[in-house]
């Protein structure tokens, strides 16, 4: 149980700290933001959350596509929302 905690947590904190970052989209590259986005879906696929997971996966295949940081950003905000709700959801497992 312990150890599945420590893991939980370190998940938790990894995907709350890449979404801090993905909350600063503007401020970003299109290519940094592409990364970011990139990391964000392999930690949220390890949840099987295939809505969440498609859009990140839309949204940064859009961006490796050429299409324009601005035009994601609405999917971005989109994005960290959901990822905050799916954190909140984790944070009750947590002890």
């Amino acid at each position: 149980e312990e150890e599945k905690q420590e893991l939980l947590q370190s998940i938790y904190s990894s995907i709350e700290e890449n979404n801090h970052s993905l909350e600063r989209a503007a401020e970003l590259s299109a290519e940094d933001l592409q990364q970011h986005l990139h990391k964000q879906k392999s930690k949220v696929g390890i949840f099987y959350l295939e809505k969440l997971h498609h859009e990140i996966d839309q949204a940064e295949n859009e961006l490796k596509n050429g299409t324009t940081k601005e035009t994601v950003l609405p999917s971005v905000t989109r994005i960290v929302e959901e990822t905050k709700k799916m954190l909140a959801d984790l944070k009750t497992h947590l002890k």
